[in-house]
C-alpha cells in the first residue's frame, strides 16, 4: 500500500484519577498535554485525526485548539480504555485503511512519530506498526483496517496491546525510546517538569 489513508484516534476520555485532576489539561509548554497531542497528530502524514472525549467532555473540548480535527463524545466512558476504543473505531470513515491508537498522556509524542508509523506501515507489509521502548512495546500503535473489529470487541479497561500480543507474528516495530514516559501521577509529572522542562 503506498499511499495509505491513516487516522489516528486520541483516547483521552477517562478521569485521571491517579492524578487527582484532569490529565489531558495538564499544562505543557504553554499549553495542555491534550493540546500537544492534538496538534503533532494534526502536524504529521495522517489524514484524519479523532480526538475521543468522555470525563469532563465540555470543559476538555473548550481547551482544545482550532483545526481539523474532530470529537468523539463517549458517553460510556466509565466503563473502561476498551469503550474509547470502540467509539474511536466505529467513528472512522469507511475509506480509512488503518488507525494509530494514541493516548494523550505521553508527552512526547510528535509528529515525527506518527509519521514513523505510517512510513513503516508503507514500507513493512506488516499491518500492526508498534512502538518499541527499552524492552516493550506499546502506544502509539498502528493497526490495519483487518483489525478493528478485535479492537472494538475490546472490554474494560484492555487496551490495544492485547491485539498486538494476539498477533506478534504481524508486528513490526519502530523505536520510541521516551515512549516509556507517560504522565499518571502528580509525582510523574513533577520528574517530566523537573528533568524534561528544566525547572
Amino acid at each position: 500500500m503506498t499511499n495509505p489513508s491513516v487516522a489516528i484516534v486520541i483516547l483521552a476520555a477517562g478521569e485521571s484519577a491517579r492524578m487527582g485532576l484532569p490529565k489531558q489539561l495538564l499544562p505543557m509548554r504553554g499549553k495542555n498535554l491534550l493540546r500537544h497531542t492534538v496538534e503533532q497528530a494534526a502536524a504529521s502524514k495522517a489524514r484524519e485525526v479523532y480526538v475521543v472525549l468522555g470525563f469532563e467532555f465540555e470543559r476538555i473540548r473548550n481547551k482544545l485548539p482550532d483545526g481539523r480535527h474532530k470529537v468523539v463524545v463517549n458517553l460510556q466512558w466509565t466503563e473502561g480504555m476498551s469503550s474509547s476504543m470502540r467509539a474511536g473505531i466505529s467513528a472512522l470513515p469507511e475509506t480509512v485503511d488503518a488507525a494509530i491508537i494514541a493516548l494523550c498522556d505521553q508527552p512526547f509524542l510528535s509528529s515525527r512519530i506518527f509519521d514513523s508509523l505510517i512510513d513503516a506501515f508503507v514500507s513493512s507489509g506488516k499491518p500492526i506498526i508498534a512502538s518499541e521502548f527499552g524492552d516493550s512495546i506499546g502506544p502509539p500503535v498502528l493497526f490495519s483496517r483487518k483489525y478493528f473489529s478485535e479492537l472494538t470487541s475490546l472490554q474494560g479497561d484492555a487496551g490495544a496491546k492485547k491485539v498486538v500480543l494476539d498477533h506478534t507474528e504481524n508486528v513490526a516495530r519502530v523505536p520510541f525510546p521516551s515512549g516509556s514516559v507517560d504522565l499518571d501521577t502528580p509525582e510523574d509529572y513533577r520528574k517530566f517538569l523537573q528533568k524534561d522542562l528544566g525547572m
